[in-house]
């Protein structure tokens, strides 16, 4: 092995490499050829099996990462001989059992992590004072009142665990900087101690526990963030709050300057009245977007799902910081401003549902970092602009507008990132691009509900992801397309679901190339003009893809389809107007 010689070493770091040797091999070469390792770190490489006692021989042991390794056993308890042990990380080792309280009474241990091993039971011991504990990470059961003896104490981290009880006084944890003990079933107040801890730089109280939503309560607001000056993320969602809307911003504003992040949502107060565009709760009836806080100074904002909420876009300074923009189920109307290109690091717009009208605009080819596009059911008229420049986006959803012309594919071909494009219910006309099929990861084309005409595209292009994988859904229903299916469309492998209802389809539906659609869940032909037909003498039944939804209304059948004895998985069947 490769340490057999290496008797002086004291560090070995492997992350990441492929180890051969079975935990058991690698604990006895350990032991036996590495005396005085003090750093023992083989995250990711691969090792199974059990932990052998002979690892407990390196007293030396300071440091052990073992993440993302296959140990699958109990936490062995000879850990707690490493008198000198700081730092335990076993995160995803598939640990199960019952973790040895012991292990928390080592004097020097100041991180342990044994989070994503969701067979590992305990519960947290009473701590002892003086301790050198700094992280602790995934942990359940009640908080013991000890844990204020940990003056080392410098990152708290117990979000969505079982965690039961008050919240515990952190009096003695002067050093802590971050706490986040949210989405538990925490019940009480947030105790005024809390606000001693003038380290403090992210508090996490979030409390949507499915049994206990509500269950946790602030005394004061403004008592308990009065000395909190470094805090720069504060997380009160679902906490009970005392304050008026107007007491609440007061709070804030005049105790914690620096701070970044406010999610205080859905809020349980009175006449939440704000002027700025920080908050997303219980606005009303319009929003002002001058005033005290320059929007140049924002990466995320969120209005969503305040219906009354009111309001519309500004001019946006050049080189503005804003990465996320929601404004979903608001009333927001007016014109999209061209300025909206200068936000070069915006990465999410989702205006869904709201009022806007006018062009999209041009300026939004400018938006390299774009991921995600959301503006349908808004009023938007004219045509789709370019693209071109939006390499990273993922998903665009322009649907419920009244957007007119043609799908120009010059705009979109750099789009290889694209997974998702909806179009449905504009005005859209002209020829379906058969080009638009080469996009390399598009696998959700809705098109349902336009103008388009024509026949349906030869598709002589097509993704090897298309061809592969079982993604794709393809709606063009409800257009004017016309004449033939070509028999390129059973080229299209990857069909999850399949929808041509509601157009001029003629011709053809040879049944024979379903075999081909083995992932066909969902076909609908209904309202065209096209007839079934299969091959007698070379046709089985047992090759056709099992659907779980299959509509033929309207396509003059004149007997029973004989290839629907084998659709042992049909929850939908709709075969009216034969």
């Amino acid at each position: 092995m490769l340490v057999h010689n290496l008797t002086e070493l004291s560090q070995l770091y492997l992350d990441g490499v492929l180890i051969l040797e079975q935990g058991s091999e690698l604990c006895r070469a350990i032991s036996s050829s590495i005396p005085n390792l003090q750093v023992l770190s083989m995250s990711y490489c691969d090792l199974s099996g059990p932990l052998l006692e002979s690892l407990g021989q390196l007293q030396s042991l300071s440091e052990i990462r073992l993440d993302g390794n296959n140990i699958s056993e109990p936490v062995p308890g000879f850990f707690a001989n490493f008198s000198n042990l700081t730092i335990l990380s076993l995160q995803g080792c598939r640990l199960h059992g019952t973790l040895p309280k012991v292990i928390f009474h080592l004097p020097s241990l100041q991180y342990i992590d044994l989070s994503y091993n969701d067979q590992l039971d305990g519960s947290l011991p009473e701590f002892p004072r003086n301790g050198s504990l700094e992280y602790l990470c995934n942990f359940k059961g009640l908080i013991p009142k000890s844990i204020k003896n940990h003056t080392q104490l410098v990152s708290l981290s117990m979000s969505g665990n079982k965690l039961e009880g008050s919240i515990p006084s952190f009096s003695g944890a002067k050093n802590v900087v971050n706490i986040d003990l949210s989405h538990n079933g925490l019940t009480g107040k947030i105790l005024i101690e809390i606000s001693r801890l003038r380290k403090l730089e992210v508090l996490d109280f979030s409390n949507y526990y499915f049994n206990n939503p509500y269950g946790i309560g602030s005394l004061n607001l403004y008592m308990l963030v009065d000395n909190l000056t470094e805090l720069s993320q504060l997380y009160l969602d679902g906490v009970l709050i005392s304050e008026q809307g107007s007491e609440l911003c007061r709070a804030i504003s005049s105790s914690i300057p620096n701070l970044q992040v406010l999610s205080i949502c859905p809020i349980v107060i009175f006449q939440a009245l704000f002027s700025s565009p920080l908050v997303s709760f219980n606005l009303y009836p319009k929003l002002g977007w001058t005033g005290t806080i320059s929007l140049s100074q924002f990466q995320y904002i969120d209005l969503s799902y305040n219906d009354q909420l009111d309001g519309s876009l500004p001019e946006f300074p050049r080189n503005g910081s804003l990465e996320y923009l929601y404004l979903t189920l608001t009333k927001f109307s007016g014109l999209l401003p061209k300025s909206i290109g200068n936000l070069k690091m915006l990465s999410t717009i989702h205006i869904h549902s709201c009022n806007f009208k006018g062009l999209i605009p041009k300026s939004i080819k400018n938006h390299t970092q774009l991921v995600s596009l959301s503006m349908s059911g808004n009023k938007l008229e004219g045509s789709i602009p370019s693209f071109s420049g939006a390499k990273n986006v993922v998903n665009i959803d322009l649907s419920h507008n009244g957007l007119t012309g043609t799908i120009n594919f010059s705009h979109w071909r750099n789009l290889t990132k694209l997974s998702s494009l909806i179009l449905s219910s504009n005005k859209l006309d002209g020829d379906v691009p058969a080009s638009l099929f080469s996009l390399p990861l598009l696998y959700h084309i809705d098109l349902s509900s336009n103008l388009f005409s024509g026949p349906f595209p030869e598709i002589l292009n097509v993704s090897s992801h298309l061809l592969n994988g079982p993604d794709l859904e393809l709606d063009l229903s409800s257009n004017n397309l016309e004449g033939p299916l070509p028999m390129s469309i059973f080229s299209l492998r990857g069909l999850k679901a399949l929808d041509l209802s509601s157009n001029n389809l003629s011709g053809s539906f040879p049944l024979d190339g379903l075999y081909q659609l083995r992932y066909l869940f969902e076909l609908d032909l209904s309202h065209n003009n096209l007839f079934l037909s299969h091959d007698h003498t070379n046709f089985s039944y047992s090759s056709f893809s099992q659907q779980s939804t299959l509509s033929l209304v309207s396509l003059k059948l004149r007997t029973f389809p004989n290839f629907l004895r084998n659709q042992s998985n049909l929850q939908r069947l709709d075969i009216s107007d034969n």
